[in-house]
């Protein structure tokens, strides 16, 4: 099921019989943010709930109000730390005492008191091992000191861990290395990667457990003749096996490659395993693995110039039935959405055209977003689009469902996945890897990871440059210098 942070908070202010969470008196809005931390974590936004006591007698001043996240995740097994501030008025100046009342069984938090010169403090939720999960609990947060008292319904959700860290791939979920341009998963759950330019060309595969496959190529590196060609993008087909495609470095012509098991060149592919489209220029390449086991090349000359997508059948030959004469060129388009089916959607701003397997247009959407830089299909046909400082989230039939704003985004994206939860999994940073698990209408999946949140501050991993997800549902991350892998 799917709980957006909408949903959470309309089931728990039901129970609360409409309970008014997030609003002080100067009418926050009482949304949440959160960050990662040492344990789980959560912070409040700005909203807050007004005490009831007041100060000298003045019915008019309240002496404090408290602001906290209006719904929390905690995770069995964990703690949860969780922030909340003390709003003090200018003439009180007493100690608050915090108690937490409703916990579902299994989960403590031990009182809290909030210094007089302080105006912050953190709750620790500590949630036993065999907690089952559960939907948002109504939960009492009561505050109260020298003779006045402010209480704050929130809703509280256990969950089991999602996001974490893969210990079972590499060290503790990483394996440090070059990085690269781009990566694939395969249907055993290898991690492909490909780099490198000019002479030499890289592909690497990594078993399911991170290790170097002993098999591919030599240590599990594949190394091919660039000759003035930069590595651009990598697919995994049905059976395993594994499409690259490199472009001379003016972008003049396109070379596609698909790899046998041990990491040489398939001879039934074009002859002797490389396909030369010299007629498709490029600055950006996308390859598109179908189910039957064609390919489609996707090539941008970018900015707002023309995509052209060609389809290649299984033995490396252009297919003619796709498109027009297996050819389908489209100008202008900003970006190129690909998906786990096989079919692709190509941005217009201000819309985007979807098209079937065969290249015909099976769809349109109203995408309100300009420019358009990162899009990405899901299995379902949703589309999620990224201009320079806003997000789009589209329904199959066109209308726009979700927006992020530049005031919602705290960094601007780099690379989106949708996961097979249908969330969507947006990287950012330089330097460390930011990951945030959204809902199509933009909020948080607080289930996930710290409050909706991680961060990959570790050594090796510089910066986000491609997201795939694996049949398992494992999220992976490229980075300049290593790869992640994400339980979900």
């Amino acid at each position: 099921m799917r709980w957006s942070w909408c949903a959470v908070l309309s089931c728990f202010l039901a129970a609360c019989g409409g309970a008014d969470v997030g609003v002080d008196s100067g009418g926050g809005d009482g949304h949440g943010a959160a960050d990662g931390g040492g344990a789980d974590a959560a912070e409040m936004g700005d909203g807050g709930v007004p005490g009831d006591g007041t100060v000298g007698g003045d019915a008019g001043i309240r002496a404090f109000d408290v602001k906290i996240a209006p719904v929390i995740a905690v995770t069995r097994g964990r703690d949860t730390d969780v922030t909340i501030k003390i709003v003090r008025s200018a003439v009180y100046h007493s100690a608050v005492d915090v108690v937490v009342s409703g916990l579902p069984p299994g989960v403590i938090v031990a009182p809290l008191t909030v210094a007089a010169d302080s105006t912050a403090g953190t709750l620790r939720f500590t949630t036993a091992a065999g907690t089952p999960e559960a939907p948002a609990t109504p939960v009492t947060i009561a505050a109260s000191g020298g003779g006045h008292a402010a209480d704050v319904a929130i809703g509280l959700i256990v969950t089991a861990p999602h996001g974490d860290l893969d210990a079972s791939f590499g060290t503790g979920g990483l394996v440090a290395g070059p990085g690269g341009s781009a990566l694939a998963s395969t249907p055993d759950g290898a991690v492909v990667v490909v780099r490198g330019s000019g002479m030499d060309l890289v592909i690497t595969r990594l078993l399911d457990d991170g290790a170097p496959d002993p098999a591919f190529g030599a240590f599990g590196d594949a190394t091919l003749a660039g000759e003035g060609h930069a590595l651009l993008d990598v697919a995994a087909l049905g059976d395993g096996s594994i499409v690259v495609a490199s472009a001379d470095v003016g972008g003049a012509s396109i070379d596609v490659m698909r790899l046998l098991d041990d990491g040489s060149l398939d001879p039934t592919f074009g002859g002797t395993g490389l396909v030369a489209l010299a007629s498709m220029t490029a600055a950006t390449v996308r390859l598109i693995a179908q189910p039957d086991g064609r390919v489609l090349v996707a090539a941008s000359s970018g900015g707002a110039g023309p995509v052209e997508i060609r389809r290649l059948a299984i033995d490396g030959a252009l297919d003619a039935s796709f498109a027009v004469s297996g050819d389908l060129v489209v100008s202008p388009a900003t970006a190129i959405a690909t998906g786990p089916t096989g079919d692709v959607a190509l941005l217009q701003w201000p819309n985007a055209t979807r098209y079937d397997l065969d290249g015909a247009p099976a769809g349109g959407y109203a995408v309100v977003a300009a420019g358009g830089e990162i899009a990405v299909l899901g299995a379902g046909d949703d589309l999620v689009v990224a201009s320079g400082a806003s997000i789009v989230w589209c329904a199959p039939d066109g209308s726009q469902v979700g927006y992020m704003g530049p005031s919602d985004l705290p960094e601007l994206p780099s690379a989106l996945v949708l996961d097979q939860s249908d969330r969507t999994i947006m990287a950012s940073g330089d330097g460390v890897v930011s990951l945030r698990a959204l809902f199509g209408d933009g909020s948080l999946d607080v289930r996930w990871g710290d409050q909706g949140t991680r961060t990959l501050a570790i050594g090796g991993l510089a910066g986000p440059r491609a997201l795939a997800v694996d049949g398992a549902g494992r999220l992976v991350v490229l980075g300049h210098n290593g790869i992640a892998r994400i339980l979900p």
